[in-house]
């Protein structure tokens, strides 16, 4: 199970140094975010699919969210960890762009 963030638009297509380190930097910091809600949305058991969760950083305005647990995808349906935790991580995501182009840009 596979969820992706991607950042674009019309300043992403040609970035400048500053504006690159400060999406990349909230990117990162969303990720290790999300990763902290995912978890803690997590149904726990045995622990197994808690402890499935990573998170990987593809580009410097990419990463997703996967679980490896085989069963993943089904206590998904049920229990809607990641879905819930979505606008959430949104959210964050915004204000931590904000701030870090906001950081770099001064």
């Amino acid at each position: 199970m596979k969820v992706s963030f991607v950042a674009s638009g019309p300043l992403h297509e040609n970035p400048n140094l500053h504006f690159r380190r400060a999406v990349s930097q909230a990117m990162s910091d969303t990720a290790d975010y999300g990763l902290g809600i995912l978890k803690a949305r997590t149904p726990v058991r045995t622990g197994r699919l808690q402890n499935s969760w990573f998170s990987k950083i593809e580009s410097w305005n990419q990463f997703y969210f996967d679980n490896s647990a085989p069963y993943a995808r089904f206590v998904e349906q049920k229990v809607l960890m990641a879905s819930r935790s979505q606008p959430e991580i949104d959210r964050y995501l915004s204000r931590a762009l904000d701030e870090n182009i906001e950081r770099e840009m001064n």
